[in-house]
């Protein structure tokens, strides 16, 4: 094989091989995109589920009970188990919190906090579309 040959025959394998990283290139670019969307699509349908308590604003109800909020929470929490099956108790500063979990829309939430003669009531609930009427029944036939 002479040099020209062997400079011909190297020149198309570099060649060749460029292009094969070229084609991976173009998948990988492909993919990435499609990870990248995926992500952005997650992230905004995540803003959409995040608890009505965190998010800033008022609660769809407010009322006030003359029980401890031990006392209410016993009342509220076993009605809100049997409406959604993932509904949790937890303390908070001065009472608790029952949250209903929803995989479409924000959980509906029910805070429970001491005030001077029994408890402060709030209820956080999700789009009008998505609230729970039984839910909130239980809040106010707990009262």
């Amino acid at each position: 094989m002479s040099a020209s040959d062997f400079a011909l025959a190297n020149g198309r394998a570099v060649n060749d091989g460029l292009q094969f990283f070229q084609d991976i290139f173009s998948e990988l670019k492909g993919s990435i995109m499609r990870v990248l969307i995926g992500g952005v699509v997650l992230a905004l349908l995540a803003g959409c589920s995040l608890p009505a308590s965190v998010v800033p604003g008022e609660p769809n109800l407010n009322k006030f009970s003359e029980k401890p909020p031990k006392e209410y929470a016993a009342c509220v929490l076993p009605v809100w188990q049997h409406e959604v099956s993932g509904s949790t108790q937890s303390s908070i500063s001065n009472g608790y919190r029952i949250t209903a979990p929803s995989v479409i829309t924000a959980d509906e939430i029910v805070d429970i906090v001491k005030s001077k003669n029994g408890s402060r009531v709030s209820l956080y609930q999700g789009p009008p579309w998505a609230k729970s009427g039984d839910l909130r029944k239980a809040v106010r036939d707990c009262l």
